[in-house]
């Protein structure tokens, strides 16, 4: 009898994890439309500052490895530039930080290795600035994670292949051990809407 009320109060629990793991895995909405343009542009004459706010929010989220103001060159306005590090994808035992947005990315930076990368382009219009934000996705392929502690012999592999070491093309730089996953649409919506909000709040 009490090994079946035992059985009977594991199965309870088990539908109950598994109700609450469905609820933090939310289905993706791939069709929905962004709220902020992207690139969006903003009306300010005083480009400095606004290049200045936007060093300030995407510092709130990556460290800048890259920076190139817009600068006159003769007559014309350079396009600026800011690439950022690396960053290792927040989890859910780290609520502070912002670069997990949804409760769908955040569990998925918990149960494997992602990083994510700032790429953001700063194109002088007549009106301002004209801002474009690409924040990539990387999971991480290596035998072993890198913050595992077991060794690598515990972590076979079992391909015969030749790993290749790619150079960066074009806009999108390449590491060995990390695998593309795309663009973050969600982080690169929440720094636009960071960034108009403090412009907004600093006119």
């Amino acid at each position: 009898m009490l090994c079946c009320l035992l059985r009977t109060l594991g199965l309870v629990s088990a539908l109950s994890v598994c109700g609450c793991a469905s609820g933090f895995f939310p289905p993706p909405s791939p069709t929905t439309a962004p709220s902020q343009p992207n690139p969006v542009t903003i009306n300010l004459r005083n480009r400095e500052l606004a290049f200045n706010t936007l060093v300030d929010v995407v510092d709130d989220y990556f460290n800048i490895r890259r920076e190139e103001r817009v600068r006159l060159a003769g007559d014309v306005l350079t396009e600026g530039r800011i690439e950022t590090e690396p960053v290792i994808g927040s989890s859910v035992f780290e609520p502070w930080r912002g670069d997990s947005v949804s409760s769908r990315s955040r569990w998925e930076s918990t149960l494997q290795t992602i990083r994510r990368r700032g790429i953001i382009r700063v194109i002088p219009v007549e009106v301002g600035l004209q801002v474009e934000v690409m924040v990539l996705k990387e999971l991480e392929d290596v035998r072993k994670p890198l913050s595992a502690k077991a060794s690598a012999a515990t972590f076979p592999r079992y391909d015969t292949s030749l790993q290749r070491f790619q150079q960066t093309i074009g806009e999108f730089p390449i590491d060995a051990g990390w695998i593309p996953q795309g663009r973050d649409f969600e982080l690169e919506q929440r720094i636009i809407g960071q960034l108009l909000q403090t412009l907004t709040q600093t006119r």
